[in-house]
């Protein structure tokens, strides 16, 4: 593995030369009273349960709760996770005022977020009476103009509105998509296979994870920070990142009928890596028949912190771990003739920080080192796509 010192002038393509390690020093450089701020890039633990609340606490909740997201909304894991907690621990009447829409936004709940994809004119909710219409009932007992479902979310692909009385859906189904190739996937020049076949006697995936060249972010729910950096946001076509040696694809056959996915997603992934500690990332994509793979979500784990932010734990260089990436969630009927697929790299950068690959501490640290990275799918290491299919 080659060990290189990282400044300014070494970083080179998409990041630019603006972008510095350590990563304290970009707050050095912004002076005044960040010491909450550096805490939590210091060490992420001290974030940990931040956001987090007790069983118990939900019991004494009373007022009511409309909340408004966004598929590409950064903090829509917030009111997401509240909505299935309280209707978990609340009490009745809670449950009965608490009520959750996601469309095609994202954190603005802007539908020119979507950019080069035209979700029609239903997708501009119009909120905003909603919310007024919301607040005035609950504060001035004024009747609501019709009665607002416990969920309501845009369906993408098929473009529609639904109201739902519950999140996640109980009739959606776990359907395994598992990764499948002789060893030779190369970007998206040499694609492996997605299909619901158990995999049997495979060579595995290799790539090597360069922190000084990540792969770039383009579009996905980092909303408040793409409007000042040239990353994009929301559904963004995902090919300028898809034909790289660092990236692995892999994709279904062209689908002969609708397939709805709508909820929670996860990818299983065994993997390993030279080193002690790396990340490992996933984007759940819908190719249309043209090429253009339009991303639905994604997401990335650290090794380190494989079993939670308060278990971290280094890994052992060479030896296969199982790796369960969240890939947040989404609400997408992929079309006839489209097909899921799945793209597998170590990074996606500035949407999450940079793995440094040292397994020491990645924010203050200016050394970093490449990594050799293994991705495997055999029958004793079935690497799959997890995916909520709405019959």
């Amino acid at each position: 593995m080659e060990v290189r010192s990282c400044s300014a002038r070494s970083l080179s393509g998409f990041i630019g030369p603006r972008v510095k390690l350590p990563v304290t020093s970009v707050l050095d450089d912004l002076g005044g009273p960040v010491d909450m701020y550096r805490a939590a890039v210091i060490d992420p633990r001290t974030i940990y349960g931040w956001s987090t609340m007790r069983p118990d606490q939900f019991k004494g909740l009373k007022a009511a709760n409309l909340m408004v997201t966004g598929w590409y909304d950064h903090c829509a894991t917030g009111p997401i996770d509240f909505f299935m907690q309280t209707m978990q621990y609340a009490s009745e009447e809670q449950k009965r005022n608490t009520h959750l829409i996601v469309g095609p936004w994202d954190h603005g709940v802007d539908g020119d977020a979507a950019g080069e994809y035209d979700f029609g004119l239903q997708a501009n909710l119009d909120h905003q009476s909603i919310e007024a219409s919301f607040f005035a009932h609950h504060l001035h007992k004024t009747p609501l103009p019709a009665p607002l479902p416990p969920v309501k979310l845009f369906v993408m692909g098929r473009n529609v509105w639904r109201d739902e009385k519950e999140w996640p859906l109980s009739r959606a189904r776990e359907a395994k998509f598992y990764l499948h190739s002789n060893g030779n996937v190369r970007g998206a020049w040499l694609r492996g296979r997605l299909s619901r076949d158990i995999p049997g006697d495979e060579r595995p995936d290799h790539f090597t994870y360069d922190p000084s060249d990540p792969v770039p972010t383009w579009g996905g729910a980092n909303s408040a920070p793409a409007v000042v950096l040239p990353m994009k946001r929301g559904p963004r076509d995902q090919r300028m990142t898809l034909y790289r040696r660092d990236v692995l694809t892999y994709y279904s056959d062209p689908l002969d009928e609708p397939l709805e996915v709508t909820g929670m997603l996860k990818l299983i992934l065994y993997a390993g890596s030279s080193s002690v500690d790396t990340d490992f990332t996933a984007k759940l994509l819908d190719v249309a028949p043209d090429g253009n793979a339009r991303l639905l979500s994604d997401g990335v784990v650290r090794a380190r912190f494989r079993h939670g932010l308060d278990l971290p734990k280094a890994i052992e260089p060479g030896k296969v771990y199982r790796y369960e990436i969240d890939l947040w969630f989404t609400s997408n009927e992929f079309q006839p003739g489209h097909r899921i697929g799945v793209a597998v790299s170590s990074s996606n950068f500035p949407r999450f920080d940079r793995n440094l690959n040292t397994g020491g501490d990645n924010e203050q640290e200016a050394r970093f080192i490449t990594a050799d990275q293994t991705v495997f799918h055999d029958a004793e290491h079935p690497s799959h796509l997890v995916l909520p299919v709405v019959p």
